[in-house]
Parts: structure tokens; sequence; C-alpha cells
């Protein structure tokens, strides 16, 4: 392999065209670091920053199952107060010597009660489990539950950080081992 060109060509998994404060970041699995050549590594880190990410800490999607776990709004304190400013209504106009009922008053009074009973009503509440099932770089699996209030997930086949389940830079430090890596070109 001639290293001074400028496509040097490694056989190992990489992550490329991340930017941090101009500088470009390179994402290597740490089996992949390991079985590349001092020489290798030191090219790498001429004009980039390597991360080194672990293999436990990145994996691919391999399910993805989810529950709606919302709760329901209640409309109890709206129903009651209207309940009991019409019920307070109708017992003062019908009460005493005279009767003094209006059906404009008792409708407003009605809708005053509701109005100031809905404010100890519960909003509805949106969550949404999902439990995904992750391949590990290591090739071990394992499960990561997230409650979020959008019914949105990451889809099959991502190739995510664990467990933050947020995708990686380039999809390619999952696709690609140490033992089936096909050629990667960095370019310089």
């Amino acid at each position: 392999m001639n290293l001074a060109t400028p496509a040097i060509h490694i056989g190992i998994c990489l992550m490329l065209s991340h930017s941090v404060a101009d500088a470009r970041v390179v994402e290597v699995s740490a089996s992949a670091w390991e079985q590349m050549s001092a020489a290798e590594q030191s090219v790498l880190q001429v004009d980039r920053t390597v991360s080194v990410v672990a293999d436990r800490a990145v994996g691919i999607i391999i399910d993805a199952q989810q529950l709606n776990a919302s709760s329901p709004g209640t409309t109890t304190g709206a129903a009651l107060g209207g309940s009991f400013a019409s019920a307070a209504y109708v017992d003062r106009a019908f009460s005493g010597p005279t009767w003094n009922y209006s059906a404009t008053t008792h409708l407003s009074l009605q809708l005053l009660g509701t109005i100031l009973g809905s404010t100890l009503d519960k909003r509805a509440q949106p969550a949404y489990v999902t439990r995904y099932t992750v391949k590990l770089l290591d090739s071990s699996i394992t499960t990561v539950d997230q409650t979020s209030p959008e019914p949105f997930r990451q889809s099959t086949g991502l190739c995510v950080y664990v467990p933050a389940m947020t995708p990686t830079i380039d999809q390619e430090v999952c696709r690609s081992t140490p033992l089936t890596a096909p050629r990667v070109a960095v370019y310089r």
C-alpha cells in the first residue's frame, strides 16, 4: 500500500465527512482501530480528528415495537362546574316567596360554571413507548426503551448510537466490520 497517494484504501470501518470547527472528523469502531497499523492510524490523524467508537456503543436497529401509552384528557371538571352552577341557580330561582327564573340567566351561569370547572380538567398526555432491538458491532443484541410524545421512531436497519438511539454520522460504521469490511477510500 502506497501511503503517499491521495486515495488511501483501508479495509476497515470508517465514518467520514463530519465537520467540527472546520476540522474533519473520522469515526472508527474500536475493533477496526485496533486492527489498523500504526502507519494507517498516523495517516488518518494528519488532517483529521479521529474518534474511536466503542463496539458496544453503536449498532443496527433490527426491530422496533411501539406502544401508544398516551393518557386521555378529562372533562369531569367542566361537567361538574356546569352542573353545580345550574343546580345553584335553579335552587335560588325557585326558593322563597317569589319565583325569579330566567332561561338566559340559567344558561349564562351554567356556561360560566362550565368554564370555571374546565380549569380542573387535565389535557391529554401523548406518550409512545418504543422498544428497539439493536445488534451491536460486537455482535451482541440489546434492547433500548424510549418514551416520546411523538409517534415517530427510528427506522429498522439504521446505524445508531446506543442508548441515545440517534443516527450515526455515516451509516458505513455499521455496515463494515473488521472481518467483512469493504475497501473504503479516504481522500485527503
